[in-house]
């Protein structure tokens, strides 16, 4: 298949080192197993977008409480300009 007859002789130039092979345990191999699997990694993905809907959809329920604020002048010059000031605070308690 590589051109060279087949009761040729010949020797490796390189000499490969022996090494056993390491034993893992079924609990790493099943976790590399896991880590380098594509399906199972993206059905993770979409079991966590599920749980992050899910929150958000629970969410819509909680009271919202806002707050603003303004300050600015008021007045025909500079000179006689008076301070403003404006608070406001909301809060939404949803209720359907």
């Amino acid at each position: 298949m590589i051109g060279l007859p087949l009761g040729q002789q010949f020797t490796l130039s390189d000499k490969i080192p022996y090494e056993p092979l390491a034993v893992l345990t079924l609990e790493e191999s099943l976790r590399r197993a896991y880590a380098s699997w594509q399906d199972y990694q993206a059905a993770l993905a979409q079991v966590r977008a599920a749980e992050f809907l899910r929150f958000a959809a629970t969410a819509e329920y909680f009271p919202i409480l806002g707050l603003e604020a303004d300050s600015g002048d008021i007045g025909v010059n500079p000179a006689n300009s008076n301070g403003t000031f404006h608070v406001a605070g909301t809060l939404s308690i949803p209720i359907f």
